[in-house]
């Protein structure tokens, strides 16, 4: 099964001994408490056999790049990449070249045109090969499909192909420059490249270009779009130097009915009030200013539908403290910590949930901020960090503690 007991290992690294189920669980030395769960560990069997893979059946244009991988399959017959677990080569580095340093290895680049290779990858003693033919000169640039109309909210990821002699084509999606001429109407997702997220009803022209010095363009009509938008709910009233995420929901003409709060812009009418949280990883918070009173959130989409809350915050947070339950720990050892705030009118209320805490080192000390894991705080090594408290709605700030951890024994 697995091993986590060989002193060479890393915490949490384990060592496959041999092939099933077993249950890997981590304990906290502080607390006692241990992960829940059994049989959450698979130990895989040996590899029975490898295939080399390479998008556009090995094709890869002259002065570009390609990734190819190594898939293996394992006595279950499960398969897995492996691809960096290899070697790679190639017979004829002149002709197309491959890596071989992490973290990326297998990525292919053409050469000579119009001439032939093989690349080729050994892991642990099994090998595998594939012939890599490099095209000429690409004679221009197309998308992979005709469609052109779409409906408002929905998302379709394009692709653009360069074209070469014999009716040859190779994906440059990813290498492609793409623009949007309405983003009023339309807008790419950041993470995937040619995906586009359609917004509202209209037209724009979607363009694809390469280096190659060719390009593709459409028109893309997108029909539908947001017919009404509300804050559930409406009204809200929050603690200063605490927040909240709205929950945004639109309708749409063909009756669906959508979240909102990354399509929208929001904005607040009194930022001392109320403000948006400066970060996208959760759309739609909000965080208390420094003062208190009533603002509006007001929402609007690209085609001008809009949808309004109004935030009313009590009790203007004064100062924050942070408190540690021990001052001195082991590495290893999670601590715990706390964040009070203390009110205009005298209250003191805990705020940890809300407050950012800063480490000055997190190689020593690291804070936990994850949902389900607020006031705690892991030792990494042996050192010593100071500890504060943040509101980012207003920036006060706790004083510092100071938090030092000592070797095992």
């Amino acid at each position: 099964m697995g091993s986590a007991e060989n002193p060479d290992l890393d915490p949490g690294e384990v060592e496959g001994l041999s092939a099933g189920w077993t249950t890997l669980e981590a304990r906290d030395p502080v607390n006692g408490w241990v992960t829940s769960g059994s049989r959450n560990l698979k130990i895989q069997g040996s590899i029975v056999s490898i295939a080399m893979e390479a998008p556009d059946r090995g094709l890869v244009g002259f002065g570009t790049q390609s990734t190819f991988k190594v898939r293996a399959t394992f006595e279950d017959a499960e398969t897995q990449n492996i691809s960096d677990k290899c070697e790679w080569s190639t017979d004829a580095a002149a002709i197309a070249s491959v890596t071989n340093e992490p973290p990326e290895k297998g990525i292919v680049s053409g050469h000579q045109a119009g001439q032939t290779t093989t690349i080729r990858a050994n892991c642990s003693g099994l090998t595998a090969s594939l012939e890599v033919v490099v095209l000429g000169g690409s004679t221009g640039l197309r998308f992979g499909n005709n469609r052109t109309r779409f409906s408002a909210y929905r998302s379709y990821r394009f692709r653009a192909y360069a074209e070469y002699a014999n009716d040859q084509l190779v994906d440059v999606t990813r290498e492609a420059v793409w623009v949007l001429t309405n983003e009023e109407v339309a807008e790419f997702d950041p993470q995937e490249p040619g995906k586009v997220n359609f917004l509202g009803s209209g037209t724009t022209y979607l363009v694809a270009s390469y280096e190659n010095g060719f390009f593709a363009i459409v028109e893309l009509i997108v029909s539908g779009g947001v017919e009404t938008m509300k804050f559930t709910p409406r009204k809200v009233t929050i603690r200063g130097g605490t927040g909240r995420r709205l929950r945004l929901t639109g309708t749409l003409s063909d009756g669906r009915e959508i979240t909102m709060t990354r399509y929208a812009e929001l904005k607040s009418s009194d930022e001392s009030i109320v403000r948006l949280a400066p970060t996208d990883a959760e759309p739609g918070r909000i965080l208390t200013g420094g003062t208190t009173g009533t603002a509006t959130i007001t929402a609007t989409t690209p085609t001008g539908v809009e949808a309004t809350a109004t935030i009313r915050v009590r009790e203007a947070l004064q100062s924050l403290e942070l408190t540690a339950r021990h001052s001195e720990l082991q590495s290893g050892e999670r601590g715990r910590f706390r964040v009070i705030g203390t009110y205009e009118n005298g209250k003191r209320r805990y705020l940890t949930r809300y407050a950012h805490v800063i480490s000055t080192d997190p190689s020593i000390i690291e804070v936990k901020e994850q949902r389900g894991s607020y006031g705690q705080m892991q030792a990494q090594r042996p050192g010593e960090v100071l500890l504060w408290a943040t509101d980012i709605g207003t920036g006060l700030t706790s004083p510092p503690v100071t938090i030092r951890v000592t070797p095992q024994p």
